[in-house]
């Protein structure tokens, strides 16, 4: 079977397989060298998770997925735990159509935790993110020595400079400022990008980490000062967000990254449930895991993303999305195939923190796909991804933007 493989792959015939290509089983580890590598793949029923992860979405080709009569009571029944997002999930959320009246207050306001004199490009990234979710503030909680910097690059934000060590990152001091200004004025909080691995830093990030009760994005150096006290998190109230990639999700898990992301699915699943917290696993193919049980695979987005930034924009989308939909429970399909609160059996605010980061993924990786088109993919900076959002969110409502895989 090895020498069939290998001529048909050498051949140049196009290869349309069935179900799944030869080789590839769905579930098992094999050898990769030993696979079809199609043009196109007809799923059938359902895609089967190795046609949508790395390495074995590399063989598929385009994929599609057939319907064969599959009761839709089977497919809708909550044993089912693994789901592929597509536009349905998302359309009804971001194309929502807002009153007349409304105002910057009914969008809710983001707190960033971010940045540091080596790195203070990250807070502005993040805050990128959530102006172009459409949220109606946001503040920068940064070090003070960076202030003009971050004020001067973004002309919508808000800013709050605090004391800071002497490495220029946030110190132990900002502690009570920062809780203060949670309790009294924002929705939701990011923490983490560029924060830096400074020892006080990391000390003031799990202090915060027990205290703050509103809904928590932590990213980048917030997950690295986690990871050496993860107990914090697991016991803290409130509903959370952490946002790994594989060298991070290694200091959290202490599994080697190589094996992340072999294992991608069943690790974002078992972490989420360890720590009652939603995972957005990123890298190809990013997976989001909830605390429910629920996996969620993600096809947008390439190697364009390849450049750092992306995941602080990320951040930043999300809390955006989750700081506007956390007050309107009246959001509902639009007929599309939308049955999001079936997954969700916990409050509004779990329900739209799962929202928020499906979206968000999402919409990230699709505004990527979009610029490549048009930019190749190299030199697609985050900054160009993030300002790109409102466009590809309304082209997406339009219909002029599709998913990656189609069904038959």
């Amino acid at each position: 079977l090895k020498e069939v493989i290998s001529f048909l792959n050498k051949g140049k015939t196009p290869i349309l397989s069935v179900d799944c290509p030869s080789g590839l089983a769905p579930n098992i580890n094999l050898n990769f060298d030993n696979c079809i590598k199609a043009v196109s793949t007809v799923s059938l029923g359902l895609p089967k998770q190795d046609l949508v992860v790395y390495p074995g979405r590399e063989f598929v080709g385009n994929l599609y997925v057939a319907d064969i009569g599959i009761p839709k009571e089977l497919l809708n029944s909550r044993n089912i735990k693994n789901y592929l997002i597509d536009r349905s999930l998302v359309i009804p959320w971001i194309k929502t159509a807002r009153k007349p009246d409304a105002h910057k207050g009914d969008f809710g306001h983001v707190l960033i935790i971010a940045g540091s004199k080596r790195m203070p490009g990250a807070s502005v990234l993040s805050a990128q993110g959530v102006l172009r979710s459409g949220a109606g503030l946001v503040t920068l909680a940064i070090p003070e020595s960076i202030h003009r910097i971050v004020a001067a690059k973004l002309t919508e934000a808000m800013t709050l400079p605090l004391p800071e060590t002497k490495e220029g990152s946030l110190s132990l001091k900002a502690e009570g400022t920062i809780l203060k200004f949670i309790y009294d004025r924002a929705d939701v909080v990011v923490m983490g990008p560029g924060m830096s691995l400074n020892k006080e830093t990391g000390k003031l990030i799990r202090n915060l980490l027990g205290k703050i009760e509103k809904p928590l994005v932590v990213d980048a150096d917030g997950i690295t000062h986690l990871a050496k006290n993860i107990n914090i998190f697991k016991n803290r109230k409130g509903v959370a967000v952490l946002t790994p990639h594989p060298g991070e999700m290694s200091k959290l898990t202490k599994i080697p990254p190589r094996t992340i992301n072999k294992k991608r699915v069943e690790i974002a699943a078992d972490f989420s449930l360890k720590c009652n917290s939603y995972i957005i696993l990123k890298g190809a193919s990013t997976v989001i895991g909830a605390p429910t049980g629920e996996v969620f695979i993600n096809m947008t987005g390439n190697p364009a993303m390849s450049s750092g930034g992306m995941g602080d924009v990320l951040a930043g989308l999300v809390a955006g999305y989750i700081a506007q939909t956390l007050n309107q429970p009246d959001v509902t399909s639009d007929g599309s195939g939308f049955t999001m609160n079936r997954t969700c059996s916990g409050s509004w605010q779990e329900f739209s923190v799962l929202q928020a980061c499906i979206t968000g993924v999402y919409i990230h990786g699709l505004a990527a796909d979009y610029l490549k088109t048009r930019m190749g993919e190299r030199g697609i900076l985050a900054s160009d991804v993030a300002c790109s959002i409102p466009l590809v969110s309304q082209k997406l409502i339009a219909g002029k933007l599709t998913d990656k895989f189609f069904l038959i």
